[in-house]
């Protein structure tokens, strides 16, 4: 494959890697606009229903205080308060009356028969039944609304009514029930801007962020002729507390992310070493082919001089054509063993090894080789053997095989006759 096709297929895959990402993002940003919106619109409906909780925590207290009047009560507990009860006699039996009046805003009403036979008494039946006279603080909720223009308890400012313990509670109580558990601040304020009630036990910065937050209500909405308070709530991490409710949503989506890139990534390396290792076996094997041709031609020339009558009858000469056939042959021997470690390049395991030698000895040894074809073109050589520093630390194999290679393109590259210094 061609390198610009590799970079094109490349380019693609990261441009499609990039957008994926981007979608996702978009996504995931639209996901947490849409929680924070959820999130303001349900602290505005629990803001609505402590609004309403605290107008009726006013009118049960002020039920309980009118004892003289005919919504008169005992406090039973503080989840249910007894409106009337009474014992009466009668042949016996004794009978009691209660009529419970519940945080529900409901009333009960039971009735309790014990008969006196000289033991300490036992209960014969208890019967409880709602007459259906609906919520009484419903209705007197709405009679206040009118009353109280003219009630004198509503003169008093609204922080000697109502206690911040309570309405903290009543707002906790209320987003439990959104369930919001965020941690908050709270405070009451005036029309101006001033707190009227507060938690003077903390610190006193958060009031200023609190005089400015988008989260509030009127807590007075049934005095007509009062100045308006409202209650307002600050979340100082409302954004963290948002973004944890998303933490299994960006943490799934992260890692899908994560694994497409480390896959892409991974991809990209292995199109890029292949294409290397290609690249290395086609230098390999052109590289070789050419080596190969060096011993082979000194092999085919000391074969022909060998038949040749005239080069027999030389003292010393079949000698020395058949040494240079034995080390051409031990060349090509140390070739094939080359071509052989092509299943290590393509592993990525090619290593080098590398010891120190005398370059000098392998330098006349390729020439020896040459020599033959060299005078076949009445060539000439001169070597210059005279380095202070012929140690060198390398592969002696490729080291003979550069050297071979240097010289063959000499003679192969050189017009006649030849001449290599």
């Amino acid at each position: 494959m061609k390198r610009s096709w590799i970079y094109t297929v490349v380019g693609l895959m990261a441009i499609a890697l990039i957008g994926v990402v981007a979608i996702q993002y978009y996504f995931f940003q639209n996901t947490v606009k849409l929680k924070e919106a959820q999130f303001r619109y349900s602290v505005n409906m629990a803001l609505n229903e402590v609004s309403e909780e605290i107008q009726r925590y006013e009118t049960k207290e002020r039920l309980l205080k009118n004892r003289n009047s005919r919504r008169a009560l005992d406090r039973l507990d503080s989840i249910q308060r007894v409106m009337a009860s009474g014992w009466t006699q009668q042949d016996g039996f004794y009978l009691k009356d209660t009529i419970i009046l519940t945080d529900e805003g409901s009333l009960q009403m039971s009735y309790t028969s014990y008969h006196n036979l000289g033991n300490d008494g036992k209960l014969i039946t208890e019967v409880d039944f709602d007459p259906g006279l609906g919520s009484v603080v419903d209705q007197v909720w709405i009679e206040d609304m009118i009353a109280g223009m003219f009630d004198f308890e509503r003169m008093r400012p609204f922080e000697q009514r109502v206690q911040f313990t309570e309405v903290d509670s009543i707002v906790h109580k209320v987003f439990d029930g959104f369930g919001i558990d965020a941690d908050l601040d709270m405070a009451v304020f005036n029309g101006f801007g001033q707190p009227v009630l507060f938690d003077r036990e903390e610190d006193l910065k958060p009031l200023v962020a609190l005089s400015k937050t988008d989260y509030r209500v009127r807590v007075n909405q049934n005095e007509m002729i009062s100045d308006p308070l409202f209650l307002h709530i600050r979340f100082p991490s409302e954004r963290s507390y948002v973004m944890t409710t998303l933490w299994p949503l960006l943490f799934t989506s992260g890692s899908l992310m994560l694994i497409i890139m480390a896959a892409f990534a991974f991809t990209v390396y292995i199109i890029l070493r292949q294409k290397r290792v290609s690249e290395i076996k086609n230098d390999f094997i052109n590289n070789m082919t050419h080596e190969l041709k060096t011993p082979v031609s000194t092999i085919a020339l000391a074969c022909e001089a060998l038949s040749d009558p005239d080069m027999r009858s030389i003292s010393g000469s079949t000698d020395r054509y058949v040494g240079m056939i034995n080390e051409e042959n031990k060349r090509l021997g140390t070739l094939v063993e080359s071509v052989l470690q092509t299943a290590i390049v393509d592993r990525g395991e090619l290593k080098l090894k590398k010891e120190q030698f005398d370059v000098h000895p392998f330098i006349r040894e390729a020439v020896d080789h040459i020599r033959l074809a060299l005078d076949k073109r009445k060539g000439e050589i001169h070597l210059d053997l005279s380095s202070a520093g012929p140690i060198v630390q390398a592969d002696k194999v490729h080291v003979q095989n550069i050297i071979g290679n240097l010289l063959d393109n000499a003679m192969k590259y050189s017009e006649d006759p030849p001449r290599i210094i």
